[in-house]
């Protein structure tokens, strides 16, 4: 039987050494690892920084897998991507480390955390603790479940905005909350409630009103597309302190909402 080689296919690959530089290969990525190899202990963490802009994705397997913040980045969600990725193992002491990951990307110079594109109660709960471990404001904002009721928007978890108002209001730092990622037909209904609820300044960022089809990862023209038809008047008057767009809301479409706040 003829080698690949033979066949003209190119070298057969040789077990060895790796000689490239990896994902360092990506323009723009940073990377750090620490760690300790030893007969007595095998350890380490690796912090990838990718560079502003980048899409992100995570694909969560095995039989015990423990992950933070990952849902906001599974397939067929819609955030705006990572500031960080950080591997280390799944214990509460390897989970940890990922604070002191935050702590760094506090001190590099950020004025304000923003939370966003949350799906559950106990995680805000969570990661308000943590981020006011950094001293830092923060504001924090929600996705809604999908075909969820617009007279009664809730998280993707069933959690209400009456709860997430609440979860909100036990800290100190949070200036200020809202949702984003979420359909435009569901910000009126969802900051009339957390008006109800909360003192707070509002935020609202829906997605451009276009379809994601997950089947075919797709996006397609929906009857809510166009930020031309956005009530934003309105929801300047129920609360809406910061208005802007997610997913699919392009630099033009921010440029024609800021005319319109400003009319």
């Amino acid at each position: 039987m003829a080698s690949d080689a033979a066949r003209g296919s190119g070298p057969i690959a040789q077990p060895g050494p790796f000689r490239g530089r990896g994902i360092l290969e990506i323009p723009g990525i940073r990377l750090g690892h620490a760690g300790e190899f030893t007969a007595a202990r095998m350890t380490g963490i690796t912090t990838v920084l990718p560079p502003s802009g980048s899409t992100i994705g995570v694909d969560v397997r095995g039989g015990g897998p423990a992950t933070r913040e990952t849902d906001v980045i599974a397939p067929g969600t819609h955030s705006y991507g990572a500031d960080a990725i950080v591997l280390t193992g799944g214990s509460a002491f390897g989970l940890g480390a990922v604070s002191g990951v935050v702590d760094t990307l506090a001190e590099a110079g950020a004025d304000l955390l923003a939370i966003e594109t949350q799906p559950r109660l106990d995680e805000i709960a969570a990661i308000i603790d943590l981020a006011d471990e950094t001293g830092l404001p923060s504001w924090v904002t929600v996705t809604l479940q999908t075909g969820t009721d617009t007279s009664s928007p809730t998280l993707p978890d069933g959690s209400t905005l009456a709860e997430f108002a609440e979860a909100a209001a036990a800290s100190a730092r949070v200036q200020a909350i809202g949702v984003n990622c979420v359909r435009p037909s569901l910000v009126t209904p969802a900051l009339k409630e957390l008006s109800r609820h909360t003192d707070l300044p509002l935020i609202a960022y829906p997605n451009s009103g276009e379809i994601y089809d997950a089947a075919t990862l797709t996006w397609r023209d929906g009857a809510e597309a166009g930020v031309g038809s956005w009530p934003v008047a309105e929801w300047g008057r129920l609360g809406a302190r910061i208005i802007g767009g997610c997913c699919r809301v392009r630099p033009e479409d921010i440029a024609a909402l800021t005319e319109r706040t400003r009319a």
